[in-house]
């Protein structure tokens, strides 16, 4: 028997702040979170039932946006590894870019990057190369939601 996944999202499209037309994606609280399938610039793919019992923090951003919130990446992570080791178990850390402006000529470029990032960051940073998962979980552009 699965435990129920817990989310905590942040969604870093911009550098806004809760919008009213958030109430749609906050009132999915106690719902089971929709599907998905993300993958690496190494081409490693994930998808919610791969991460199924965790306490996932989603951080979902946009390519114009990726260095403006390393600050805010950095503390995340220091909070991260302050974390006992029983509890970093329990944490999965999933970031997510938006992918889909990639066209087959720039596919590649977008993966190297990726994966640069990723090794810069010290885990896998993944893509949303077809936007499903920016529209599945009704991240709109300027909003920043945080879901306990």
């Amino acid at each position: 028997m699965f435990r129920k996944t817990t989310f905590i999202i942040l969604l870093i499209l911009g550098l806004g702040l809760v919008s009213p037309d958030s109430r749609t994606a906050l009132s999915a609280l106690g719902q089971p979170a929709p599907p998905f399938e993300v993958k690496s610039g190494q081409d490693q793919k994930l998808t919610l039932e791969m991460i199924l019992g965790k306490i996932v923090v989603l951080f979902y951003e946009t390519r114009q946006v990726v260095d403006k919130n390393d600050e805010l990446k950095d503390e995340l992570i220091r909070l991260y590894q302050n974390q006992p080791e029983n509890i970093q178990k329990e944490i999965f850390r999933l970031v997510v870019i938006d992918c889909s402006r990639a066209t087959l000529p720039t596919q590649a470029i977008w993966k190297h990057k990726l994966a640069q990032h990723s090794l810069a960051l010290g885990f896998t940073i993944y893509g949303d190369w077809n936007r499903k998962m920016l529209l599945d979980y009704d991240m709109t552009w300027k909003r920043t939601i945080v879901i306990f």
